[in-house]
């Protein structure tokens, strides 16, 4: 933005806004603008949540297992249920300073979601912190953590992480801009622990358009299936006039062993996101998983209508 202003006066509007988050990123005297803002801040939420589940209850697949020319058949109670749950999420997202371009991302949310089919429902609680800390010469340190416990009929599972990352920001061209990251991430898992590196960059490209791709490189951990290698990457842009983002992912996981049968799985995802009305997503996507033991071979859609939350 800065960039843009040597060839043309930015308004005063434009100039108030990059005053305001220059002092929400921890520097104090912004562009110079009289007002100061709080140190710590708050924000509860309510967030409603209309979604479609291909696993309300944590059950299995409606098939047989079959491993070495044994068939196994699981229990009824134990198949897996679909369908459309309905609820909603609260929680508070918070912002602390702690010196010059030094801040804390915070964010609690506990949700339900119920399946109005099979009256049973999904809970969730999640925790997340992220410590963003400017160096210099665009050089930045986060360091970041997350806990998430689910519990449905069946399972009852956690999960989260500690990452620490390096992050640059760079231009390539006049009006393209990059936020370039690469760290280290200890990933939790409800039966396992695994060190993962992470690369990522998202640009800002001259047409408007905005992109992102990831990657992620992961342990191998002995009779344990786990993530060792996934790419993702996304692509936002206006389309008639509102948000539209193209999103596909592809992962490998390996190291698995079912009753003494090695346990692969590849998984491929396409979704696309579009604003209906300024209030209103349509998230509708797919899933690919390709796996060596067939009674976990997943081919299924997937739908998700989100509506923004309320501020409380």
């Amino acid at each position: 933005m800065l960039e843009r202003s040597d060839k043309a006066a930015l308004s005063l509007r434009t100039v108030q806004v990059l005053d305001y988050r220059l002092k929400r990123e921890g520097f104090n005297t912004g562009l110079g603008l009289k007002g100061r803002i709080k140190q710590t801040t708050f924000q509860p939420y309510l967030s409603p949540i209309l979604k479609y589940s291909s696993n309300i209850n944590g059950g299995n697949p409606e098939k047989p297992l079959v491993l070495g020319g044994n068939s196994f058949t699981g229990q009824p109670h134990l198949i897996k249920k679909k369908g459309v749950v309905i609820g909603a999420g609260i929680g508070t997202s918070g912002r602390s300073l702690y010196g010059r371009g030094k801040y804390l991302n915070m964010n609690i949310d506990a949700s339900y979601a119920h399946s109005p089919a099979h009256h049973i429902g999904i809970a969730t609680l999640s925790a997340s912190a992220c410590a963003k800390n400017y160096l210099k010469d665009l050089w930045h340190l986060d360091v970041c953590g997350s806990t998430q416990r689910t519990h449905k009929d069946i399972t009852d599972q956690n999960s989260g992480h500690f990452s620490l990352s390096a992050v640059r920001l760079f231009a390539s061209a006049p009006f393209t801009h990059h936020h370039a990251t690469v760290g280290v991430k200890r990933y939790f898992a409800t039966s396992y622990i695994q060190n993962q590196l992470t690369f990522g960059i998202e640009t800002i490209h001259n047409n408007g358009l905005f992109s992102e791709i990831s990657a992620t490189l992961g342990e191998p951990l002995e009779n344990t299936l786990v993530t060792r290698k996934s790419l993702s990457g996304s692509l936002k842009m206006q389309a008639w006039g509102k948000p539209l983002m193209t999103s596909a992912g592809y992962s490998a996981a390996k190291g698995g062993k079912l009753f003494g049968v090695d346990w692969d799985e590849k998984t491929t995802s396409f979704n696309v996101t579009y604003q209906l009305f300024s209030s209103v997503t349509l998230g509708v996507g797919y899933t690919i998983t390709d796996s060596t033991i067939d009674y976990y071979d997943v081919s299924e859609p997937n739908f998700k209508l989100r509506l923004t939350a309320i501020e409380l």
